[in-house]
């Protein structure tokens, strides 16, 4: 081979191998463009295997992100930080892949630092009140998504996070009351809330009464007596209760409720209809 062909299958070469990155990435691109976020995850592999960029790591994380291959997810984007730990997105993505391999306490210091270099995204106020609420920090997350719901009326995913939220944070109050406060009116009401709620009605009962010994007019036990009694189909006796409990708070719903579904049951129409009247004839 002579020196002038030699030099020209070196400058192919040379060509060639320079072009190889640019080709990778076009292709990764338009892969991802496509949907085909497999052939685009190869694409950019190819790419980084030649060239060093953050912004590359980051494409290289979201489209394993979108397969969720979130394990293989988490290195992309902590190479990209390691470069530029000024990527808002990355420290966003890498705080959900790190959520969903409950990873809370590394998930929310990404989220906080994407917070902290884009204010108030909703998508990363979403994580964040999201990833608080995993790690039992219950007053921070239940704030934040409740700023999102103001911004966001619309967002069902939120709405249902709140009310489970809130149901789960009343639950551990209330469990918190009965075991350091087991032998006292709220102790044995909580007590027979967790008992009424599992269906064992007769140790219920037995709380409540507990408690209105030793508070005779602590507000709801009355209710709850009358609504046990119901459930035990005991319908004679829910009466009294339910009478006591209008009484306690006359303009509460579910007090004439009980009260009512307790004279129809024991077949008592004219209170039935007293009762009805009564509670059409109350402001609500």
């Amino acid at each position: 081979m002579t020196v002038a062909m030699i030099g020209l299958v070196l400058a192919a070469l040379l060509q060639l191998t320079g072009s190889a990155p640019e080709t990778y990435l076009e292709a990764a691109r338009r892969a991802e463009a496509a949907g085909n976020f497999r052939s685009a995850e190869k694409a950019y592999e190819n790419y980084l295997a030649v060239r060093n960029e953050p912004e590359v790591w980051q494409r290289l994380g979201l489209v394993r992100h979108l397969q969720n291959k979130f394990a293989q997810a988490i290195p992309a984007f902590e190479k990209a930080l390691r470069a530029k730990p000024d990527l808002w997105s990355a420290h966003l993505f890498l705080g959900m892949d790190l959520y969903r391999m409950n990873r809370f306490p590394e998930a929310l210091d990404h989220l906080k630092t994407a917070d902290r270099l884009k204010p108030d995204d909703g998508d990363i106020q979403f994580w964040l009140g999201t990833t608080n609420l995993a790690l039992k920090r219950y007053l921070e997350g239940l704030t934040i998504l409740e700023s999102v719901a103001t911004r966001q009326p619309g967002n069902l995913e939120v709405l249902r996070l709140l009310a489970q939220s809130y149901a789960e944070y009343a639950s551990r109050l209330a469990s918190d009351v009965a075991e350091r406060y087991p032998e006292t009116p709220a102790g044995y009401h909580v007590h027979g809330q967790a008992l009424e709620f599992e269906g064992s009605y007769a140790a219920a009962l037995a709380a409540y009464r507990a408690s209105l010994r030793l508070q005779p007019g602590r507000s709801g036990v009355q209710l709850a007596i009358a609504r046990v009694l119901l459930a035990e189909n005991k319908a004679q006796e829910a009466i009294e209760p339910a009478k006591r409990a209008v009484q306690q708070t006359p303009f509460s719903e579910e007090a004439h409720r009980v009260l009512i579904a307790a004279y129809e049951r024991a077949g008592r129409t004219e209170e039935v209809a007293r009762e009805n009247a009564r509670w059409a004839g109350l402001p609500h």
